[in-house]
């Protein structure tokens, strides 16, 4: 019983982790000050209603932000990648020398 309860929290906690921190680590950055704001203005309810959605809509501002400057604006990988766009141009037993999209 107490194998699978450990086993159980490990994976919970290893699903978190993937989750928070290695798909968006800001993500969880941005929560955890969301979290702490909340906590730190529970007493002063009309400055929370202000401060809480600005600091979640900055937080989501630099989330799309650092999202959009990290991923190329070609997500068709034969125009963004040479060799692979040269390959399949070369290859007689191809009819349609470029690939299909992704996504």
């Amino acid at each position: 019983m107490i194998g699978a309860l450990a086993r159980a929290l490990r994976g919970t906690g290893r699903f978190l982790w993937s989750f928070f921190v290695d798909d968006t680590p800001e993500v969880l950055v941005i929560v955890a000050v969301i979290v702490g704001a909340a906590y730190a203005l529970r007493h002063h309810n009309a400055l929370a209603v202000a401060v809480l959605p600005l600091v979640t809509v900055v937080g989501l501002g630099l989330c799309v932000w650092r999202a959009c400057r990290a991923r190329p604006a070609v997500r068709d990988p034969a125009v963004r990648d040479p060799a692979v766009r040269d390959a399949a141009v070369r290859d007689p037993a191809t009819p349609n020398p470029t690939p299909p999209l992704h996504g």
